[in-house]
């Protein structure tokens, strides 16, 4: 006798029809007969295996289906509601199987074998599923047999009935055996990844030390040489101011004029009440509202017309005096030969005048 689990819809009448799959869905056989009797139907049904679900398409089932099921021990499957025309129709031909049919009492009887398989189409995957963990997919038959006859409510339960106790417990230690393979081999992975992760971000780390101790030492030069200048400024204001208070004037050279040296030199030391020394002529008029003492040069310039200030040449002075890379001139001796200035020019006006009367 075949031993093959088979699913096995009927729809019985005066015409009957069996329809018949196996347990993963695949068309095996199809067939409608007038006046059947019971005995050939479980005959004919036997050919092809053993049923494990008898199927019908009413929610009533027949006796005759009911007879059936009881024969071969059989799960009877029996829809909520009996099929309309349009599920069954459907079904058939989702499945791929509408030129198997040549009647609608075989559409009936392939729509209720497929209904019952798309009910318990899961647990036979699960049944595959685990038998193939176990590498034991040879029993896959054996065990949805057990399963479905009813003396076995979990699969693990019914590999025990087929295999036995001692070999289920040899199975489920190999199992785990290699559950615990593949967690050491996950944990290694994550390991070896958690060592790649660290060694990284030690050279982040190790490259963005070097980054910030360059960092560091380019904003400690910049500091280090603001300060310098600080320092710097600090002890020549520091110098004017002592030799201011000995009777000093401080003489504030300058490379040249331009409005960036001036507005320099005003935040420095301030250009009001200052002695301005440049050796070049041009831009003297930017000098006009900076109140400064006077300039001194080295030539006089070829037109003062519109100069205000007194221009002093450098020969003029008196020996000056130098500290902190600033040179000093007594204010006495200044007053006085800016007296002489003041005396000269006016002659100059003077006679300049009587000319031109």
């Amino acid at each position: 006798m075949n031993e093959k689990p088979i699913i096995v819809g009927v729809d019985v009448g005066i015409t009957t029809a069996i329809a018949i799959l196996d347990i993963e869905g695949n068309f095996v056989n199809v067939i409608s007969k007038r006046n059947w009797k019971r005995s050939e139907i479980l005959n004919y049904i036997s050919k092809f295996g053993k049923p494990i679900i008898i199927a019908t398409d009413v929610k009533h089932s027949p006796k005759t289906i009911q007879y059936i099921a009881k024969n071969f021990g059989a799960s009877l499957f029996i829809p909520k509601e009996d099929l309309k025309r349009i599920e069954k129709n459907y079904l058939v031909k989702k499945f791929g199987f509408e030129n198997f049919v040549k009647n609608v009492h075989e559409i009936d009887a392939l729509a209720s074998s497929l209904k019952a398989y798309k009910k318990f189409r899961k647990i036979f995957d699960k049944i595959r599923k685990t038998l193939k963990r176990f590498g034991i997919e040879e029993y896959s038959e054996e065990v949805t047999k057990k399963m479905f006859e009813g003396k076995a409510k979990s699969i693990k339960e019914a590999i025990e009935l087929v295999l036995g106790q001692k070999q289920l417990e040899k199975l489920i230690e190999r199992e785990e055996k290699k559950d615990l393979e593949k967690e050491i081999r996950k944990l290694n992975r994550i390991i070896e990844e958690q060592k790649r992760e660290i060694s990284r971000l030690k050279n982040e780390i190790k490259i963005l030390r070097k980054e910030r101790k360059k960092s560091f030492n380019f904003e400690k030069k910049i500091l280090e040489k603001k300060l310098k200048e600080m320092e710097r400024k600090y002890q020549i204001l520091k110098t004017i101011e002592e030799m201011e208070r000995n009777g000093y004037l401080p003489i504030i050279k300058i490379e040249e004029i331009s409005y960036e040296n001036l507005k320099k030199i005003d935040n420095e030391f301030g250009l009001e009440k200052r002695i301005i020394q440049c050796n070049k002529n041009e831009n003297l008029l930017l000098l006009e509202n900076c109140k400064i003492l006077a300039l001194i040069t080295k030539t006089l310039p070829k037109d003062i017309s519109k100069i205000s200030f007194p221009i002093l040449l450098e020969n003029q002075l008196p020996k000056t005096l130098e500290k902190n890379g600033i040179k000093f001139i007594k204010k006495d001796e200044f007053e006085r030969i800016l007296k002489e200035k003041f005396k000269e020019r006016f002659l100059e006006w003077l006679q300049s005048y009587r000319k031109r009367i």
